[in-house]
This record gives structure tokens, C-alpha cells and sequence, in this order.
């Protein structure tokens, strides 16, 4: 199970089968408090089940909730998210067929370069760390 998670709470139209939680009744619990904390353990254990072993799931009209062993790559797997997701709908705003990328294509786009001396959780270290000083110099007071 993957240790941080990202939600994005974008309002756009997504796919998936995760619908929202049933609200508990508040006779069951001592405060309306309780029940609140019942209710988000209950949702994150839902949540955890429909994942299973993914990293991405999309909750319709909810958003994106993305995981990671780290911060920095549940991050980074929702930047590529994005970026991916902008370029689909740049094709499909042409109003031409799309065509399926083969998995030969897909794998040799996913491997490392050649050249590449660190391995992925230090790319992963180092890519968080660089979007966190775009976010500092751009967005400086953000954290206030």
C-alpha cells in the first residue's frame, strides 16, 4: 500500500466507479464530531479498496486521487497525469482520429535515458524539489 496520496479536486469530467460515501446517521455515534471521523475512515478505506494495487483513480465528479511511496512521487505521478490528459485533449480538439501509440512506443517513452545516472526515486527527489522553487519564486507566501 503506498504511503501519501494527492487528490485533485478539479471539476472536470472523469471516469471511474467510485461514488460518494453513504452519510451515517449521528443516534450512532456520541457527536456529530465522531461521526464526521467515523465517515472519513470509512471513505478511506473504500478508497483503499477500489485503488487495489493502482496508483491513479479517477472518481467521477470528484477528481483525480493519486498515490506514491513518497510525496514526491505521488506528485510527480499527477504532474504526468496532467500533462497527459492536456495533450489528449489538444489532439482531440483537432477533430481527427486519434491514433493508439503502440506498446513498443509506450515503453521506449517510459524507460530511462541512456545517460541517466540516478536512479528514479532520487529523479523523483529532485524533480519535487525543482517544481517546489518554481512554486517558491513564482508563489512566493503560498505556505503563509
Amino acid at each position: 500500500m503506498s504511503a501519501f496520496l494527492i487528490m485533485s479536486r478539479r471539476r472536470r469530467r472523469s471516469t471511474g466507479a467510485a461514488t460518494a460515501p453513504k452519510a451515517a446517521g449521528p443516534s450512532s455515534f456520541a457527536t456529530e464530531q465522531d461521526a464526521q471521523e467515523e465517515a472519513r475512515i470509512d471513505e478511506g478505506v473504500r478508497l483503499a479498496r477500489v485503488i487495489g494495487d493502482k496508483h491513479l483513480l479517477f472518481m467521477k465528479n470528484h477528481g483525480v486521487l493519486v498515490t506514491g511511496d513518497t510525496v514526491a512521487q505521488a506528485y510527480r505521478r499527477l504532474y504526468k497525469l496532467e500533462r497527459v490528459c492536456r495533450a489528449q485533449v489538444l489532439a482531440m480538439s483537432t477533430g481527427k482520429p486519434l491514433e493508439v501509440l503502440s506498446d513498443d512506443i509506450v515503453a521506449r517513452v517510459q524507460a530511462p535515458a541512456e545517460n541517466d545516472r540516478h536512479p528514479s526515486t532520487e529523479r523523483e527527489r529532485l524533480f519535487f524539489e525543482a517544481m517546489m522553487r518554481i512554486l517558491d519564486r513564482e508563489m512566493p507566501g503560498y505556505a503563509d
